[in-house]
């Protein structure tokens, strides 16, 4: 890669775009994950409950907690792993096609690989 003004060969890679949509990705797949990790964590808390049986009601109600927790974390963290990639993936699309996605660190012309 050259600089098309000066031809420098000092270039770096900006990525706003990659960045941007990464990070909003991620929070809105955590938001939807952690939503929809409510009917899962419902679920992981009856399983819990149902194990903690075993040592009692007290048992049952921390199986119930833990179970609703981990439920709950566990969707967040799948959501945002899934929105941070598509998101990423979507800002890569706009770091190549409309952002000029690289700078000259000699003379800061920006530009786009065309």
């Amino acid at each position: 890669m050259q600089c098309p003004k000066c031809g420098s060969l000092k270039i770096d890679k900006r990525n706003y775009g990659k960045r941007a949509g990464a990070t909003i990705g991620g929070m809105g797949g955590a938001a939807g994950g952690a939503a929809t990790a409510v009917a899962g964590a419902a679920a992981g808390g009856k399983a819990g409950a149902a194990v903690g049986l075993i040592a009692g009601p007290l048992g049952a109600a921390a199986g119930a907690s833990i179970g609703t927790v981990a439920g709950a974390i566990a969707g967040a963290l799948a959501g945002g792993t899934v929105g941070a990639t598509a998101g990423a993936m979507t800002g890569r699309a706009v770091d190549e096609n409309i952002l000029d996605n690289f700078k000259c660190l000699s003379c800061e012309h920006a530009f786009n690989e065309a």
